[in-house]
């Protein structure tokens, strides 16, 4: 082996070994809030808009239960990468207590059925009275082979006039965490 094919060797395992990560990054599940499953007891609690967000229906207040299916677009079945759960939400108080989204990304066993959180989100814990994106890291290890995974959200608001709505939600690598 000559000198310059050692280097293309070299180069090759170095460029195979630092741009690996970045594969991962184009690995994304996302959904918008109008596709997520609405809870039986509020079928008719809920609008869902053209324009693919969910909120209350006229005249409805307190809370409506959604759940999202997470599936991985790895056809491979192994693991995404996925560091970080983005929602994308309005809650016309922020931090009062009057209006209110939370997400819970959850995971159950195949093998038991044991249901365990994995993170959690809740609107009131920022400010900002528009449409919001914001964001939580997530560190579990993701095994589609063992388990199940969802998200929960939870829409609430004392006032029927308060416009709280869910817009969506993705998970995904997010390269240097």
């Amino acid at each position: 082996m000559n000198h310059r094919t050692g280097l293309r060797i070299l180069l090759s395992v170095v460029l195979t070994l630092c741009l690996a990560p970045l594969t991962q990054a184009q690995s994304l599940w996302q959904q918008e809030a109008v596709g997520c499953a609405v809870d039986d007891t509020d079928v008719h609690r809920f609008a869902a808009s053209i324009l693919g967000y969910v909120s209350h229906a006229t005249g409805v207040t307190g809370g409506i239960y959604l759940r999202c299916g997470v599936t991985n677009p790895s056809d491979g079945g192994g693991n995404p990468g996925w560091d970080r759960l983005y929602v994308t939400y309005k809650d016309p108080d922020a931090t009062g207590t009057g209006s209110q989204l939370k997400v819970n990304l959850k995971r159950v066993s195949r093998a038991t059925g044991a249901m365990t959180n994995i993170v959690s989100f809740d609107s009131n814990r920022f400010s900002g009275t528009g449409v919001q994106e914001k964001y939580l890291n997530v560190t579990t290890a993701w095994d589609f082979a063992s388990y199940y995974y969802f998200l929960e959200i939870y829409m609430n608001r004392a006032s029927s006039t308060a416009d709280v709505r869910a817009y969506g939600f993705s998970l995904q690598y997010y390269f240097g965490m």
